[in-house]
């Protein structure tokens, strides 16, 4: 796989996946499910174990 391909997910997939604040003090990794795999600008629909629904870009995503 090169730099810029991206691994392929499927919904209902365990992932973990990296949130950054706005201004990049500080970062959190969370793990959850894949809602949709393909939303659309390089991103997906992940929700975490808590029920939240977020929205990280591919690259940010890693299988669990």
């Amino acid at each position: 796989m090169s730099k810029t391909e991206t691994p392929e997910f499927k919904k209902g997939q365990r992932v973990t996946f990296q949130i950054v604040s706005p201004k990049g003090l500080s970062e959190e990794v969370l793990k959850g499910t894949v809602s949709n795999p393909d939303s659309g600008r390089g991103r997906m629909k992940v929700k975490d174990d808590a029920g939240d629904e977020f929205s990280p870009f591919r690259k940010h995503v890693r299988a669990a």
